[in-house]
């Protein structure tokens, strides 16, 4: 499993740009200008974004953006888990 800032590492080095303008607007692309996304956040998301970095919890809107996003997965990839566990039991796939 990623750390965070293992997650912030992989995120910079090659695959993924985010920026966060003031406009709470968020532009996703790839570096290679690829796939772009805009999606526009809650005033509370942003807000609250602002008071992580102000506070010094993370040194950027992105790392903040990229730190959630990583959540986002772990929280899918335990589901998963969980679903998969869910199915093993009910086809009798466990020992006691």
């Amino acid at each position: 499993m990623l750390s965070i800032f293992d997650f912030e590492e992989f995120c910079s080095s090659r695959y993924l740009v985010m920026t966060l303008p003031s406009n709470n607007v968020c532009d996703t692309r790839m570096q290679n200008g690829d796939d772009a996304m805009q999606t526009e956040i809650s005033p509370q998301n942003n807000e609250f974004i602002d008071r992580q970095v102000a506070c010094g919890e993370f040194r950027d809107r992105r790392a903040a953006l990229d730190a959630a996003v990583d959540l986002l997965r772990r929280r899918a990839d335990t589901l998963e888990k969980i679903d998969n566990g869910r199915e093993q039991l009910d086809a009798g796939e466990f020992t006691e």
